[in-house]
Parts: C-alpha cells; sequence; structure tokens
C-alpha cells in the first residue's frame, strides 16, 4: 500500500512541477492559460469560444493535455526506477 502510495505520490509531483513550468512558459508567450480561460469563460460565456485563437485552442486542447500525459508517464518511470 504505501509503495502505491509513493508513486502516486513521485508521478503526481513530476506533473505538478511540469504543470507549473508549462504555466510559466506560457505566460511569457502570451498564449491564453486555463485560468484565463475559465475566468474569461466565467465572464463572457461562449462568446470567449470566437476570441480564441488558434494558438490559443491548441495549447488548450491538445498540447497541454498530451504534455500532462507525458509528464504522468515519466513520473510513473522515475517511481519504478526510484522505488524499484
Amino acid at each position: 500500500m504505501m509503495e502505491e502510495l509513493s508513486r502516486s505520490w513521485t508521478a503526481g509531483m513530476v506533473v505538478l512541477v511540469g504543470a507549473i513550468a508549462c504555466n510559466l512558459l506560457v505566460q511569457g508567450w502570451r498564449v491564453m492559460g486555463w485560468y484565463e480561460f475559465l475566468s474569461a469563460l466565467s465572464r463572457e460565456g461562449s462568446p470567449v469560444f470566437s476570441r480564441l485563437r488558434w494558438v490559443d485552442a491548441a495549447w488548450l486542447f491538445v498540447l497541454y493535455p498530451l504534455l500532462l500525459g507525458l509528464f504522468a508517464r515519466a513520473g510513473l518511470w522515475l517511481s519504478a526506477r526510484i522505488l524499484g
């Protein structure tokens, strides 16, 4: 049980650090992140979708989920190497 929790914690930490790094990068590139998107959606409703640039949509719905999945896989790989 503890080993499984340790694996989950390790994978979760890799995902968390990766997500923070991604969010810092896209802020510098002026790409809309999830916080900005959800804030605009709660303020404006569905019209926010018409304001999305293609790069924002690609980031939010393709690249960011893909990267988080890759971070999860990396975290599981790392936990297997550390914990055996």
